[in-house]
């Protein structure tokens, strides 16, 4: 037996569902915190980056022949590992500190995804090499050379900036129709306890941390 199959009409909705979209609702805040434990910064300098691209370049023939290798600058490397900014300034990641905070909310009820879609950390420029949004850091960096790991077997020294006394004044915007601003503050204090940022931080993904990078929130300067 066939079926029938009875066409829909094409013409005007006699009842329209009505479908009602909050803006956003965002809302600022100025806040400060200071470093409970030296800062080691790692950028990605563009001396290594030339030097990837060089050997990319090259392809698979370039690995054939074994060079000998020049002397290590090591005030080079140094100067590569800080993040310079455009103006010059030197800052920190902002989203350094963003992923911070979206990683202590393992540590709450508060949902990954959501806390990635809401909170945000407002840069103050962009870093001269590779345009990464960059806050300010107060500070003065101190070269620190130490054995680093490179692969399962090698070892090699690396030199790299060290802030033993730090401090960072920024702007944090949140979706205020999911977060109190008390939230965003305990989970700016959480990251800074039991995550950190820069090399040696707590939730190291290479390591288990030798509890570097890590601050506490001294206060919420103001909102807006």
């Amino acid at each position: 037996m066939a079926s029938k199959v009875t066409a829909l009409k094409s013409g005007p909705v006699t009842n329209p569902i009505k479908v009602i979209i909050k803006e956003p609702n965002f809302q600022t805040a100025k806040v400060k915190i200071v470093g409970t434990a030296p800062y080691m910064q790692n950028a990605f300098s563009s001396a290594n980056r030339d030097a990837m691209l060089a050997k990319q370049q090259a392809g698979s023939a370039a690995g054939r022949t074994r060079r000998a290798k020049p002397p290590k600058d090591f005030e080079k490397v140094y100067e590569g590992s800080i993040h310079y900014s455009q103006e010059g300034w030197i800052g920190i990641p902002a989203t350094a500190l963003r992923n911070a905070m979206i990683e202590a909310c393992r540590l709450t009820e508060i949902d990954m995804t959501r806390a990635k879609m809401c909170v945000f950390v407002v840069a103050d420029g962009l870093d001269r090499n590779n345009l990464e949004p960059l806050i300010k850091v107060d500070g003065t960096p101190k070269m620190h050379i130490e054995r680093v790991k490179i692969g399962m077997n090698q070892t090699d020294l690396a030199a790299r900036a060290v802030f033993a006394q730090w401090s960072a004044t920024f702007r944090i915007t949140w979706d205020a129709d999911v977060f109190q601003a008390q939230d965003v503050i305990n989970l700016l204090a959480r990251a800074g306890r039991q995550v950190g940022i820069g090399a040696g931080r707590p939730l190291s993904k290479t390591s288990a941390g030798r509890g570097m990078g890590t601050w506490s929130v001294q206060g919420l300067i103001d909102t807006a």
